[in-house]
């Protein structure tokens, strides 16, 4: 009986029908992948997202000067009860 002279078999079982030299080239570069691309809202959802975050902020900033003046009065309130600065004295010796 004479051995089997089949085509040229790859050591894990695969046949190869091409050279070492391009099985390396192609393993070094790896898969080619494109960049994904955007959905179709999404203009439109950072354009809420946009909207949402400059409401927030104008609530926050309303909310900073109701403080502020809240503190403003606090303070005049007490000054009115503490009455002007005494002069300062000069000694002499």
């Amino acid at each position: 009986m004479k051995p089997w002279t089949g085509p040229k078999v790859h050591p894990y079982g695969v046949l190869k029908p091409f050279s070492d030299r391009e099985l390396r080239t192609r393993a070094g570069t790896g898969p080619v992948q494109m960049p994904p691309k955007a959905p179709a809202g999404t203009a439109q959802n950072r354009q809420a997202i946009l909207n949402h975050v400059e409401d927030l902020v104008a609530v926050r900033a309303t909310r900073l000067t109701e403080a502020r003046q809240r503190t403003d009065a606090a303070i005049l309130t007490k000054s009115a009860f503490v009455g002007p600065p005494e002069p300062p004295q000069i000694r002499t010796p």
